[in-house]
């Protein structure tokens, strides 16, 4: 699969499944209309395990900050 399926599939993938999943659950809100996803106070308060997390594992990229 080349390099634009592979973008193409974790797009959909994180439409589709990912921000949903986290919508439901509180973490970010996403208005589809608009294309826009935000970090609510629960993704905040989350950051810091988050953080540890990636920070523990080499393997893990870390996030682009806004």
């Amino acid at each position: 699969m080349s390099a634009d399926g592979v973008s193409e599939d974790v797009r959909i993938s994180l439409l589709h499944v990912h921000l949903p999943k986290l919508a439901s659950e509180g973490f970010v809100t996403h208005d589809r209309d608009r294309q826009v996803v935000e970090p609510t106070e629960r993704f905040e308060r989350a950051r810091p395990t988050v953080s540890r997390v990636l920070a523990a594992d080499p393997a893990l990229k870390t996030p682009i900050e806004p």
